[in-house]
């Protein structure tokens, strides 16, 4: 009993260390997204700018807003405190 007892602290502490990386990691990607958009909005040249070249700027600042907006929400949810 007392070898299973100490498997089940050994697998809990184990799921711990899993999910304080993986919050690590989701909190690293939203620090870049937010960098990189950032830098791409800065750097925006609006010369000379087609139609489908103005929709595909549209779509990667649309889509990287939302990856930040999401990845914040699932930190949130999944109630990451640090």
């Amino acid at each position: 009993m007392e070898n299973f007892k100490k498997q089940v602290i050994e697998l809990v502490n184990a799921k711990d260390r899993e999910s304080e990386k993986y919050f690590s990691w989701l909190r690293f990607l939203i620090g870049l997204t937010a960098t990189l958009l950032g830098i791409i909005v800065s750097l925006r040249d609006t010369n000379d700018q087609t139609y489908y070249q103005h929709m595909l700027f549209a779509t990667t600042i649309l889509s990287m807003t939302l990856s930040i907006i999401f990845g914040s929400i699932l930190l949130l949810i999944l109630g990451d405190k640090s």
